[in-house]
């Protein structure tokens, strides 16, 4: 059996091990870092991933200036940024860059001045964002059409299964390419029915705007709500843990919604069914799939009466994937 190797921290004194470890991420970090003079601006080193980044050898990039590798319109940016380091000891923002072939990037930028021996250096770790901020355009766009297209569910405030379908497609598209996972829940409110013919529509339609509340108090900033049909919710979880984080929604959603009705005194005791569906990070799901996936198990759960069950995987010709 292997011993493992006792703690330890990088500030405790141990120059070599501190050089060792600088050097070790310093050659295979996947972000640039270039080692510079803070008053000159005169480039050092450059590590390999900055010779990817801007599409130069180690050598051509030492002996230049910072600046030169700034966009020439966007200097001005620079020169803030190194006049904040110069005053706080460290900068970090977003400066757009140029490529050797001349191509302009967004780097989002962390800068800062050290003392080794008795000299001052400048590290400045660099990772280009373009692609990011082209998305954050991309979804800024998508939700400017949506909104063109009335896409807002007018009770409950969410999504209308128009504006869920168009934010969805973006996310799926970006969920495969990313090789990340995808998760669509479904509820369905139970006895909506009953509650119209017992107290009438506009009882009906409050419990309708508590289950939405509740929805999307109980998942994240990042996730996506929508009304998507009477008494039918769906929500979009885009991210590794979306899987999980929507099992332990949907367990406590009924839970909550009981407290809510029971605090301001409503006539009804509001309950959801929920079905989960999961896009698995090698498959090649779609919305639709996952929508029906997530609605069959939805009604299974309804038709039982028993607990949520496990979130199901659509099968695909590619990929069959069970939970």
């Amino acid at each position: 059996m292997e011993r493992s190797l006792p703690p330890i921290r990088l500030d405790d004194g141990d120059e070599e091990l501190e050089l060792r470890v600088g050097r070790a991420l310093f050659r295979w970090s996947q972000d640039a870092m270039l080692l510079g003079d803070p008053h000159t601006g005169a480039i050092l080193d450059a590590n390999p991933a900055a010779a990817r980044m801007f599409d130069k050898s180690a050598d051509e990039i030492c002996g230049e200036n910072l600046a030169a590798l700034v966009n020439p319109a966007d200097a001005d940016v620079w020169t803030a940024a190194r006049a904040e380091r110069h005053h706080t000891g460290s900068f970090v923002g977003e400066v757009p860059m140029c490529r050797g072939d001349g191509n302009v990037f967004t780097a989002q930028i962390t800068s800062a001045i050290f003392t080794a021996g008795h000299r001052q250096y400048a590290l400045t770790v660099l990772r280009d964002v373009t692609d990011y901020r082209t998305l954050e355009r991309h979804l800024r766009e998508a939700f400017e059409q949506m909104s063109r297209l009335a896409t807002v569910d007018e009770l409950t405030g969410l999504l209308n299964r128009r504006g869920f379908i168009t934010v969805g497609h973006q996310l799926a598209a970006n969920a495969r390419r990313e090789r990340r996972s995808l998760v669509v829940l479904v509820a369905d409110v139970d006895g909506l029915k009953s509650v119209n013919d017992e107290f009438g529509h506009s009882v009906g339609d409050q419990m309708l705007c508590d289950v939405a509340a509740e929805l999307s108090s109980n998942l994240r900033e990042a996730d996506v709500v929508a009304r998507i049909g009477g008494d039918e919710f769906a929500v979009i979880l885009a991210d590794a843990q979306a899987g999980m984080h929507a099992q332990l929604a949907s367990g406590r959603i009924n839970a909550d919604l009981r407290q809510r009705a029971e605090a301001e005194g409503r006539p009804y005791v509001p309950a959801v069914s929920a079905g989960i569906a999961v896009g698995a990070p090698a498959g090649t799901y779609d919305l639709e799939e996952l929508l029906r996936a997530a609605d069959e198990q939805m009604y299974a759960v309804k038709v039982s009466h028993r607990r949520p069950l496990p979130p199901v995987a659509p099968s695909t010709p590619q990929h069959v994937r069970d939970f």
